[in-house]
């Protein structure tokens, strides 16, 4: 599973994913943080990319467009902070 972490999500969860094994990036280690949600949406499906987010825009413009992939996890938890985000991340993956 590859993961591309929206601004949103803090850049430890990228790393807390690589020590899991996972291949995760950052919008902003690839110097793409202002790159259109489109665009990212493009990335992610031509990269076989999880996007993780934030931001409620990326399930719209995906329902919008009726397609299945990329898959996307919107994270809106009261406790953004990265602990509490790796946490619900680890749990996710060991569901899914």
């Amino acid at each position: 599973m590859k993961f591309l972490l929206d601004m949103g999500i803090s850049i430890k969860s990228a790393t807390f994913l690589r020590m899991m094994g996972y291949q995760a990036s950052h919008l902003f280690e690839l110097h793409l943080e202002r790159l259109p949600d489109l665009d990212i949406i493009e990335k992610a499906r031509s990269e076989n990319l999880v996007i993780l987010t934030h931001d409620l825009d990326f399930s719209g413009l995906m329902a919008a467009g009726g397609e299945r992939l990329p898959s996307v996890v919107t994270f809106r938890l009261r406790n953004m902070r990265p602990y509490n985000v790796n946490r619900h991340l680890k749990i996710l993956i060991a569901n899914h």
